[in-house]
């Protein structure tokens, strides 16, 4: 079976897609601190759509672009992973 490099560029980038949400919804937690620094950057967002449906948004947006990404969608996690903590041990002082 052949696959071409237009759709494996787009099946890596799903793959990433799917992992880092999984990640960010189970492993790590990100809930709080997506949250707090959607709050602290454009709380007019939150207050238009709500706190949890804001939350589902930014999830998705997540997805789509590193669906979109393809294989840089692995630097795109490293760098949110690390990102995220950083602001966790901003906001939360953990």
């Amino acid at each position: 079976m052949i696959v071409s490099p237009f759709a494996l560029w787009f099946i890596i980038g799903a793959v990433v897609a799917i992992y880092s949400c999984v990640d960010d919804v189970f492993f790590s937690k990100n809930k709080a601190v997506l949250l707090e620094h959607l709050w602290r950057t454009s709380p007019d967002t939150l207050i238009f759509f709500g706190v949890e449906k804001g939350y589902k948004i930014a999830l998705v947006m997540f997805i789509i672009i590193d669906t979109l990404l393809g294989p840089v969608a692995l630097y795109g996690f490293y760098r949110k992973t690390h990102k995220m903590k950083q602001l966790k041990a901003k906001y939360f002082g953990k």
